[in-house]
């Protein structure tokens, strides 16, 4: 699978993760993309010293899955940190 559509039936990956996966299971707060409002609340990855030059936070930390939106079947969900 590459890219932002699943082979199944062309639905979005994100729809398809939030539909048959993180709804089913109560995921409220696993999403891809999260909103930036929810940033801080996502605990962060690295520090991206290649391409954004900054702390990678509430953003998918792969350069490929970065460059086509952020959405791809090998990048990872974000969630937001509970306690």
């Amino acid at each position: 699978m590459a890219g932002n559509y699943s082979e199944a039936d062309r639905e979005p990956l994100d729809l398809l993760a939030n539909e048959n996966i993180f709804g089913p299971l109560g995921m409220k707060h696993s999403m891809y993309n999260p909103p930036k409002a929810i940033w801080p609340e996502i605990a962060p990855t690295e520090f991206d010293s290649q391409l954004r030059h900054r702390l990678v936070q509430g953003e998918v930390h792969d350069e490929n899955a970065f460059a086509i939106g952020g959405v791809s079947g090998h990048a990872a969900s974000s969630a937001r940190r509970r306690v």
